[in-house]
């Protein structure tokens, strides 16, 4: 599924890009709905673990989704003859889960 919906905006893209170029004018063309299930997919199961050099403890961290209510995303293209520019803006709140493992030095 992830893989069509990559394939699907470059397509949209590619079709909005010759329609404005055969034209001259400037056109936006909005990616937010793919943008968000696209960055939605790739963040669910991210992982972070920190180990310090010299220490015996560690921290991870593993996200658990995207919150889409809490969260804006805002995605798009502008389209000038051939000359394109992408515009975002993201303000994502993301569910996380984190553990530690803590231990003395003496063991």
């Amino acid at each position: 599924a992830g893989q069509a919906s990559e394939a699907a905006a470059p397509t949209a893209l590619a079709r909005s890009s010759r329609a404005a170029a055969t034209r001259g004018y400037l056109r936006e063309v909005d990616f937010s709905h793919w943008a968000a299930g696209w960055l939605a997919e790739r963040l669910r199961g991210l992982t972070h673990t920190e180990r310090h050099a010299g220490e015996s403890h560690c921290a991870t961290l593993v996200v658990k989704g995207l919150q889409p209510s809490q969260s804006e995303v805002h995605a798009s293209v502008k389209l000038k003859g051939e000359a394109r520019a992408l515009f975002f803006d993201l303000t994502l709140v993301i569910a996380w889960e984190g553990s530690a493992v803590l231990r003395s030095r003496g063991g």
